[in-house]
Parts: structure tokens; C-alpha cells; sequence
């Protein structure tokens, strides 16, 4: 990849001071490997495969990471450039982990489960205490969301709704309040730069922007889009975007001029927020992705995203000219194959020959080599931090999924993109 895509994708931005690699099929602490190797973050007791990652968050400085190996645990790791050690384990819920967030200024940890329940953790003298959400839901919780201000948050669940919680102090736990009028499950949920507005996506083919500011924690919000669109009760939609499939993953650009979000018919679309007057879905700009659906996006600049899911392989989107397009994959053919040799080094040769031995992208049960990415399995989620130059100029991002591994993308370096083709 050349230094002339680079500047072309991210704007001859300085880059970011290198990480050390990391181990290609390790434990956490494990180190090693060549610059651009994978991190096994947790194997399994009993088989010594690797477990599936379906979540990380970061913290405000890029030390510490915090994710769930597919399980009712929340593991939380050191990273000291070099090499990941174990901190914690939080085993406060009882069903498995679907999402995680980290409040930068804080310093607080939400978690989320199909245990129906959230939690918010904090760190004490060295040991991480959780503080129960009433969350009043009666089916799992899909997804959990940090408010800008870090004094509420939205929890998104399988009972057609969305709960915005904030701390209530006379009693000393966390309340909430929920938002429902969604036919299916509600997958993800993202604020807009005033945390007055929240956008919703849902498995009913719907994105929702709605009214989502308190009283007891918001100032008095400005009538962003316009006099028709009040703030004096809480949960009110005031735009609604229809797709052909579901929505997986929403995220606002970090100027709040564009609310992106992805289906699972191998699209992204790019709706154009306004203020002054409610979105318009005719503006709505879709693109369809050259792979597998997305699962996970993240805005590195307002004119840049960062995609990521089926597709084993994280994309970037730019927008030129008002208009958005596909720029290339983080991911080519050498780095994913130089991940595959670090593995096999740190396997016996007859427990390769079984875990290769699947028959994904094959026909009649033919054995299929690994593919040539450094995920062999759907990328489950994406994380950045404050210290990566988040939300605005971010120069580094982590991508987590279900083959366990944990990749990290320096894209002053990684992102030599087809900006050249396009």
C-alpha cells in the first residue's frame, strides 16, 4: 500500500506512534509476533481453542480493554504497548454479554446481557464495583450506548424498545426511562453531539430518531430542527427512515451533519442531518458494500468510517465531494497470510489440520485453507479511544470477533486504501 493512498485516504495526517505487535495465538500477556498478527485474548479450559469475542471497549488512555468471550464474564486486560495481562473478571450477570462501553471522562464501565439486566462498574481502590440499572425489560438487551456528557445512557433490547437511564441520587442507583413503538428487536443505538436526540435501528427494517432529553440531567435543549420538533417530553420520534433489512449498527459523524448506519443486505447508507428542521429520508445516500454485510461502523473523521462483519475484513467509506463511496479494506492478502504462518507456529501441526478442516466457502465438503484476512470469523464489534485521537482524528482502531481474536489497525499505516481506483 502506498504513502500516495494513504494521503489520499486520511489527509497526509501525522502518524500515530507505533504499537508493539502482539502475539499471534497467545493468551493475554503472551507478546511476540510480527507487526500485524493477531491477539488470541481468551482460550478455552478444555479444548484450548480459541473463545468467541462478541465486545470490547476501551478506556480513555488505550491501556486498559474490557471484553466478553461470549459469556455471562466481563474480562478486563492491561495493555502496556507490549503485551495484554489480566486485571479483573466481573461475573455480575447471569447470561451472555452483548455489549460493552467505556465513559472516558468517568472512567465507567457499562455492560449489558441477555440476562435482561445492566450494570454500570467502577473502579474502587483496584476492585471493580457494579451498580444495578432498573432497567424494567422483559427480553435480552442488545446493546449499550454512553451519552457524550457521560451522565446517562441507552440500553436496547429484544422487547421492541430502548431504556435511557441516568443515576438517580437520593436513591443511589440507576433508572430508567423507556422509549417503545419499534415492531422488532431494537439493535443499536447512537446520540447525537447535544445528547438530546438518539437514533435507533431495529430488525424491523426502521431507523428512529426520537426526543431523548431529561429533565433531571439535560439543560433546557435548543429546538434543533425547528419549532415542530419539541423537547418537552421525553421519546417522541420526529424521523423515521425505512430500509429493506435489518439495521444493524448506527453511529452519528463526530460534527453530527450525518448519521450513518448499516443493514444486513450488504449496504450502508449516510442520512444528512440538518439543523433547523427535521431529517429528511429522501437525502439518505446508500452504498452497497462489495462484501459480506457490516455488523459494526465507527466514524474515524466526519468524512471517514470504519465498517466491519461479515465480511472478515474492515472497510473504509469516504465522502468527496458530498458523496460517499467505498475506499478500500484495511485488511489485503500478505497481512492476512503472514497472521496465518503466526498461528500455525504456535500450534501442533495435528491441531491445525482439524481447525482448518472446515468447510466455509467450499462445496461437496471440500477442506478450505483459512482465509487470507487476520479474522477468520465475523468481526464482532469495533472500539477507539480519547488517546487515539477519537471521535475526530482517530489514528487507531481495535476490531474483535468471533474467531477470539483481537486486531489493532494503525491506519497512518493500514489504510492504504483502492483510494487510488475510485
Amino acid at each position: 500500500m502506498s504513502v500516495a493512498a494513504r494521503a489520499a485516504m486520511f489527509g497526509g495526517q501525522d502518524a500515530a506512534k507505533p504499537l508493539a505487535p502482539v502475539g499471534g495465538g497467545g493468551a493475554p500477556g503472551s507478546g511476540g509476533g510480527k507487526s500485524g498478527d493477531y491477539h488470541t485474548l481468551k482460550l478455552d479450559e478444555h479444548t484450548k481453542r480459541p473463545q468467541a469475542v462478541t465486545c470490547v471497549a476501551v478506556n480513555k488512555d488505550g491501556t486498559r480493554f474490557a471484553f466478553s468471550p461470549s459469556n455471562n464474564e466481563v474480562h478486563i486486560v492491561a495493555w502496556d504497548g507490549a503485551a495484554f495481562s489480566p486485571v479483573a473478571v466481573l461475573r455480575e450477570h447471569d447470561q451472555r454479554v452483548t455489549a460493552l462501553d467505556w465513559a472516558p471522562e468517568s472512567n465507567m464501565l457499562v455492560s449489558c446481557s441477555q440476562d435482561r439486566n445492566a450494570y454500570v462498574w467502577k473502579e474502587v481502590g483496584g476492585v471493580w464495583k457494579p451498580s444495578l440499572v432498573h432497567l424494567r425489560l422483559n427480553r435480552a438487551a442488545t446493546y449499550c450506548k454512553w451519552s457524550h456528557s457521560e451522565k446517562k445512557f441507552a440500553v436496547c433490547a429484544g422487547d421492541k424498545s430502548v431504556a435511557v437511564c441516568y443515576y438517580e441520587a437520593e436513591e443511589d442507583w440507576w433508572i430508567s426511562k423507556v422509549v417503545d413503538g419499534f415492531e422488532s428487536t431494537v439493535l443499536t443505538a447512537a446520540w447525537d453531539q447535544s445528547d438530546t436526540v438518539l437514533a435507533a435501528g431495529s430488525s424491523d427494517g426502521t431507523v428512529r430518531l426520537f426526543t431523548a432529553a431529561l429533565k433531571s440531567v439535560d439543560n433546557k435543549p435548543a429546538q434543533l430542527f425547528g419549532p415542530d420538533v419539541s423537547f418537552k417530553k421525553m421519546g417522541v420520534p420526529f424521523c423515521e427512515v425505512r430500509t429493506d433489512a435489518w439495521v444493524n449498527d448506527v453511529c452519528f459523524s463526530p460534527s453530527g451533519d450525518t448519521l450513518a448506519y448499516v443493514t444486513h443486505d450488504s449496504r450502508i447508507h449516510f442520512l444528512t442531518v440538518v439543523h433547523g428542521a427535521p431529517p429528511d429520508p429522501s437525502s439518505v445516500q446508500s452504498v452497497r458494500c462489495s462484501g459480506l454485510p457490516h455488523h459494526r461502523l465507527l466514524f474515524v473523521e466526519d468524512d471517514k468510517v470504519i465498517a466491519a462483519g461479515h465480511d472478515l475484513n474492515p472497510t473504509a467509506y469516504v465522502r468527496r465531494g458530498g458523496v460517499w463511496s467505498e475506499g478500500g479494506k484495511l485488511d489485503d492478502s500478505k497481512a492476512g497470510k503472514a497472521s496465518v504462518s503466526a498461528g500455525a507456529s504456535a500450534r501442533s501441526a495435528a491441531f491445525k489440520k482439524f481447525e482448518m478442516s472446515s468447510t466455509q466457502g467450499t462445496e461437496g465438503g471440500a477442506v478450505a485453507s483459512a482465509v487470507a484476512t487476520r479474522h477468520q470469523n465475523c468481526i464482532s464489534d469495533l472500539a477507539t479511544c480519547v488517546a487515539w485521537g477519537a471521535p475526530n482524528k482517530c489514528r487507531q482502531v481495535v476490531s474483535v470477533g468471533l474467531d477470539g481474536r483481537l486486531c489493532m489497525w494503525d491506519l497512518s499505516v493500514e489504510a492504504a486504501m483502492a483510494a487510488l481506483k475510485l
